[in-house]
């Protein structure tokens, strides 16, 4: 059975830098489901984990899972089907989509949902976003990020009726890139082994330094 691992969380907690590891770890065994979306594209996006359409043409396409400008498209899930059976699919995804999950994978598909904050707790967690946040928005951007992250949170990431239904391991960034890596890989019962050199290169990497 295919393992989709779908990777949610606050902004620049460390999503992507997961997503890379995950890769690194298993170029042959590791897929990346990229993200529909039809937001403005960012300097740092890497085009590899997103599909993007301008309004008109997403707004057109069929979904697996949709939410505002962020979606999992139907083909994209389909196409999981045809897969070698130890293979791991890794996507980005909205808490809002991932929430959708359950009731739109097939049977073929064995579902992993991971979420990645900074802290423990909801206060600790604003004031980290705050001050990483300015890193990558400012102005009307960066007031606009927060609030909706604000809601996030309250909705989703320290919510914990939505963990407990939704989400199969929290990582926070007081571990190591190798420990998110290793309980990953854990979890979801993969066969993947990571090449020592790359355990090695990661373990030093505190997420407190993580991008995306």
């Amino acid at each position: 059975m295919v393992c989709y691992v779908s990777i949610t969380g606050t902004t620049t907690a460390g999503k992507t830098t997961l997503l890379r590891a995950l890769q690194e770890a298993s170029p042959e065994k590791v897929r990346v489901i990229p993200q529909a979306t039809c937001r403005d594209r960012r300097p740092d996006d890497v085009d590899e984990y997103f599909r993007f359409f301008d309004q008109e043409t997403f707004e057109k396409q069929q979904f697996a899972t949709k939410y505002g400008k962020y979606g999992l498209l139907l083909h994209d899930m389909e196409a999981m089907r045809d897969l070698p059976e130890d293979t791991l699919c890794v996507s980005i995804s909205g808490a809002r989509e991932l929430a959708q999950l359950k009731r739109v994978l097939p049977s073929y598909i064995q579902a992993y949902n991971v979420l990645v904050r900074y802290a423990g707790s909801m206060a600790a967690e604003l004031e980290i976003l705050h001050n990483h946040a300015r890193n990558y928005f400012s102005g009307d951007a960066l007031i606009e990020r927060i609030a909706s992250h604000t809601r996030l949170m309250e909705e989703a990431f320290f919510n914990q009726q939505y963990i407990s239904e939704h989400i199969h391991v929290v990582l926070e960034r007081n571990e190591t890139l190798a420990t998110w890596l290793k309980k990953v890989l854990h979890g979801t019962g993969s066969t993947i082994i990571p090449d020592a050199k790359q355990l090695v290169d990661i373990e030093g990497i505190v997420l407190d330094t993580a991008t995306r």
